[in-house]
């Protein structure tokens, strides 16, 4: 499924479902309809209507949605053109409800196909035994065979390490789409495979090393600081994205003082790098950087709080309150954004910015809540205890 292809629907309470599409077929009475499959995170389907996955399977196996095109069949698609089938491709019916299953599970976060046969690659390159490769062929085997070439997210690539791997010296490559055959598997190939898994380990050491993910406020002390600027925040309303011009405001870069405890600081950035750190000095030339970047470089690089990684989205939600009540024409303005999700972009690593809609979007979450008790003050003076 391409995940480049997002899309959402808004519940009755306002709340947001995500989802992702696939172009398909519907069958309307002998009619071929091109259209889009919708699959969304809570597990419904919308093939012109939503329904559940077990109705979504039903559907397939009745033909509704269409996987056996005929020839000459009559199809159209809305407002660009109609066209007869001429030497139409067939899809396994069985493996797109695959497909959709392996995507609502991919929305949830949760084991998919094609993850289970990479944790099974990374098992065979750590312990390369029979009863690894063994299992490194089931689970590739269970992917379903038009996805199995995107396993590895190398274009040049495709799945060929892994038919290697999975076959035995001597007999044929694992065809991709039987019922082509291909050469026997060499010791060089493999041999090749090996190399290739080596490299591909370090790249992504490297990645996670430069996006600090796992770790948002980058590598401990004494190793050298990467200078990666935060970006800033999108404000996402029902009809899709909006320009961030004018959103500004909410990065945490923008030289907005905040003060803490009686000491001011140019920018939440300045703020909460400051916060991050136990060394007093580290602390105050963190204060006193002539920009935000430059105070997220400092602080990168000064000795971490021994128990920072447990109080560092606290210190990060007092810290926008406290920018917020402080500039009041600043939180106008985000209350002024009403429902509107907002979604971090250009950070250096998965836990405070959306990435691709991947992320965590931990401060976009944060602005959203403190939105919300902006809100709760206007309304009602906030909650009481009586």
């Amino acid at each position: 499924m391409n995940f480049f292809n997002r899309t959402f629907r808004t519940l009755d309470d306002g709340e947001r479902i995500d989802g992702t599409w696939r172009p398909i077929f519907i069958n309307n009475g002998g009619h071929y309809f091109l259209t889009d499959l919708k699959i969304y995170a809570d597990g419904l389907i919308d093939c012109w209507g939503l329904v559940n996955l077990d109705e979504f399977r039903e559907k397939v196996r009745r033909g509704w949605v269409a996987t056996r095109l005929p020839e000459n069949g009559q199809a159209s698609a809305h407002h660009l053109g109609s066209w007869q089938f001429k030497n139409p491709t067939v899809i396994d019916s069985e493996l797109l409800i695959k497909e959709v299953e392996d995507t609502i599970a991919e929305l949830q976060g949760i084991a998919t196909s094609s993850t289970r046969c990479l944790a099974a690659l990374d098992a065979f390159a750590a312990n390369p035994s029979e009863e690894s490769r063994l299992h490194l062929k089931e689970a590739y085997l269970a992917i379903p065979v038009h996805l199995r070439m995107y396993v590895l997210g190398d274009q040049d690539m495709a799945d060929w390490p892994i038919r290697v791997l999975v076959g035995e010296i001597g007999e044929p490559l694992m065809p991709r789409v039987p019922p082509f055959k291909e050469r026997p598997i060499t010791k060089e190939d493999r041999e090749g495979v090996f190399r290739y898994l080596e490299a591909r380990k370090a790249r992504a050491a490297r990645y996670r090393a430069e996006s600090n993910e796992g770790d948002p406020d980058g590598p401990p002390a004494g190793s050298t600081p990467a200078s990666i600027g935060y970006g800033g925040m999108k404000i996402v309303k029902g009809g899709g994205w909006v320009d961030m011009d004018g959103y500004g405001y909410l990065s945490n870069d923008v030289p907005t003082p905040v003060a803490v405890d009686g000491v001011d600081y140019p920018s939440v950035t300045h703020a909460y790098w400051a916060m991050s750190t136990d060394d007093p000095v580290a602390r105050e030339n963190i204060r006193r950087a002539p920009k935000a970047t430059v105070a997220h470089d400092l602080g990168r690089a000064a000795r971490r709080r021994a128990n920072w990684p447990l109080i560092r989205l606290a210190v990060m939600a007092d810290l926008v309150r406290l920018k917020f009540k402080q500039h009041p024409e600043l939180a106008a303005k985000l209350v002024a954004t009403g429902d509107a999700r907002i979604r971090g972009i250009g950070f250096s690593g998965r836990y405070w910015d959306e990435s691709g809609s991947r992320g965590r979007n931990w401060l976009g979450r944060i602005l959203e809540m403190v939105r919300s008790e902006l809100l709760l003050r206007q309304d009602n003076g906030g909650l009481s205890s009586s």
